[in-house]
């Protein structure tokens, strides 16, 4: 897991990225502006990181790397994260993916953490699906999801 700090030119970079996309016409967030802002500052980071990657405008994913699909997945969070975190992907539909791979944000938007990777194969057979309604430590699921813990990803570093 590596930390990094929110630059002016990621927030710049992530901002232009935003007011110049189509939102109406991908609507792929659940929750509006802000989770498509959220993707957004993960994919600006992941491209930071690997410059060789391209990015392609699609549902699906959201780069090729030397010939394989990765899907950002970016989440908001309050704390720093540890290894006993979990990541997670909606149930339904999956994304024809090769790889998913994780950040996290903090809210304050002063730190990031490109957590690991892992392929959509892996995760699928390692994670634990999370059903719509389920309790889980004083929390009821909202929709279907896959979650893994942060330690079963694999290193960025």
């Amino acid at each position: 897991m590596q930390r990094v700090e929110i630059t002016k030119d990621v927030l710049r970079n992530s901002v232009a990225c935003f007011f110049g996309s189509d939102f109406e016409a991908n609507k792929k967030s659940l929750s509006g502006s802000k989770s498509k802002m959220r993707g957004i500052i993960g994919e600006v980071l992941f491209k930071s990181k690997y410059s060789i990657a391209k990015y392609i405008d699609c549902y699906d994913y959201d780069f090729l790397l030397k010939d394989k699909k990765i899907d950002i997945k970016t989440k908001f969070i309050n704390v720093f994260p540890n290894e006993n975190m979990f990541v997670n992907v909606k149930a339904e539909p999956l994304q024809d993916t090769d790889f998913y791979y994780f950040v996290m944000v903090l809210s304050n938007l002063k730190y990031a953490w490109h957590l690991g990777y892992i392929s959509k194969d892996d995760f699928l057979r390692e994670a634990t699906l999370r059903k719509k309604g389920e309790v889980k430590d004083n929390f009821t699921f909202d929709f279907d999801h896959y979650e893994l813990p942060i330690k079963k990803l694999r290193s960025t570093e």
